[in-house]
């Protein structure tokens, strides 16, 4: 986010969940984390009930840490690709109108595995590891679909 000075303190809609601090009674209020968030996008989904339920979130420039994005998967960037796309699914019929959440399954199954391919091309692994994550995905639609109605 380039659009505003991060040397000041202001209200945001979602900080980072790897340095995410929250007041017990909200955090219990809105029933914490949602588990059928595996990895990714659990902290999105807490922050949107947050402020769904209407507290604030607050970006503190002046508090500090270092996240390396990816560190612990990076030696299984297939299965890191896999949970990413099903946790995009379950936030889509979670939060968005079932036709956006429907034209978000479609683009994610059909659009993106596309341009996930032309943007790997130069990388035999990298595209290895999106076949490798598109085809779990397909084979495991039937489960998240019946996880994201529940």
């Amino acid at each position: 986010m380039t659009d505003w000075d991060h040397s000041v303190n202001r209200d945001v809609d979602h900080v980072i969940g790897a340095f995410y601090l929250i007041r017990r009674h909200a955090f219990e209020t809105v029933g914490g984390f949602d588990e059928r968030f595996y990895v990714y996008l659990e902290d999105l989904d807490l922050s949107k009930r947050i402020y769904d339920n209407g507290w604030k979130i607050r970006y503190l420039a002046e508090a500090n840490c270092y996240h390396k994005g990816g560190g612990t998967s990076e030696s299984v960037k297939a299965t890191r690709l896999f949970y990413f796309l099903r946790s995009k699914i379950l936030y889509g019929f979670k939060h968005l109108k079932p036709v956006s959440a429907f034209i978000l399954l479609t683009a994610t199954l059909v659009v993106e595995p596309l341009t996930r391919l032309v943007f790997s091309h130069t990388s035999p692994a990298g595209m290895v590891n999106v076949c490798k994550a598109f085809l779990r995905l397909y084979k495991g639609l039937p489960g998240i679909l019946k996880t994201a109605r529940q």
